[in-house]
């Protein structure tokens, strides 16, 4: 009898000691149970936050990305030849427009409509009687900075000087030195017909006090012009090379030049040549003594009308290479005739 108390008893324990063991285990697996929920909860938030993160991440680089700018292409405004294009013509990249100078199958030569809207306004002043210097003329109005709208590109404003008492508008000198001579002699690089250089393109014109010549000595007039290419190329993806007109252009479109190519004859070419006073790209010639002087066309042309015995020529295309108060900067570009629709 007693054996069999204690049997009992031994279950009675064994009882007891399972119901501990289920118990623990079922707290314990709940509480696994909730540790793992939280955990998978805590990732989730992590992954949600890291999706919106990086949602806004893309959202700020998204509104970072510039916009594309528009391409053009060069198209015709009006052509006399509907096969092909010839002097006279007009074309235009964006809101430029050009003449066509001399066109084949494989290029095409284009002189700006405009002067470029750079450099300095400066006023010739009419005087009376004999003054003590030539810049006594001249009054300085301003200097074109890059905060104006208007800068770097064509302009009907910018004319060079046209007319006493009236501003000239965008006047440049060629260069602050003569860079294509050595020992009075012309560099191989060079020829008398161009002398333009694109990669003399770095510095600024410095005025002296009267800002009528230049006295910075690095500066050439490839700086604004080939600014303004620059500026073109962003516009297209056509080739594009700019310089200055040349006198063999000149002779060309009809004007007949003495030996010397300072005086010649220009009443048989296009209207549109003298719509400006501005640089071209050739070297007439000189000395130290009395100048360098690079060609220029003058607007006002008519006005330095010379007299000879038989008229043959009547137009002066000479300036000094750094006078600062007569002309400015028309371009010329030269690109693939396949690329003007």
């Amino acid at each position: 009898m007693k054996k069999n108390n204690n049997n009992t008893m031994y279950i009675a324990i064994a009882v007891i000691l399972i119901i501990i063991v289920g118990v623990t285990g079922f707290y314990l697996g709940s509480t696994f149970r909730n540790n793992e929920n939280e955990l998978l909860d805590k990732a989730k938030e992590n992954t949600t936050d890291n999706q919106k993160g990086n949602n806004e991440e893309i959202k700020e680089e998204e509104n970072t990305i510039e916009p594309s700018v528009k391409k053009y292409n060069f198209e015709i405004i009006s052509q006399k030849n509907n096969n092909k294009l010839t002097t006279g013509d007009q074309v235009k990249l964006n809101s430029e427009e050009f003449y066509v100078v001399s066109s084949n199958s494989n290029e095409t030569v284009l002189l700006a409509k405009y002067n470029l809207y750079v450099g300095e306004v400066i006023r010739e002043i009419e005087t009376e009687g004999i003054v003590d210097s030539w810049t006594d003329n001249f009054k300085y109005i301003k200097t074109i900075t890059k905060d104006d709208e208007k800068y770097g590109l064509q302009s009907s404003e910018a004319k060079g000087d046209i007319e006493i008492n009236k501003d000239g508008v965008g006047v440049v000198g060629f260069s602050g030195n003569t860079y294509w001579l050595k020992n009075n002699k012309l560099l191989n690089k060079y020829s008398n017909d161009n002398i333009y250089d694109s990669s003399l393109s770095k510095e600024p014109m410095d005025m002296n006090e009267n800002h009528f010549t230049i006295k910075n000595n690095n500066y050439t007039i490839a700086y604004f012009l080939e600014e303004y290419v620059n500026k073109l190329k962003s516009y297209t993806d056509t080739n594009i090379s700019g310089r200055l007109l040349l006198i063999s252009e000149l002779k060309k479109l009809g004007c007949k030049f003495d030996s010397t190519n300072q005086d010649a004859n220009c009443d048989n070419v296009p209207e549109w040549i003298f719509t400006s006073s501005y640089w071209l790209g050739s070297f007439i010639g000189g000395s130290e003594r009395v100048g360098y002087f690079v060609a220029a066309i003058s607007y006002k042309a008519n006005e330095f009308k010379i007299e000879d015995d038989d008229n043959e020529y009547n137009i002066d295309l000479t300036a000094n290479y750094n006078d600062s108060r007569n002309f400015g900067i028309r371009p010329v570009l030269i690109v693939k005739t396949s690329d003007i629709k």
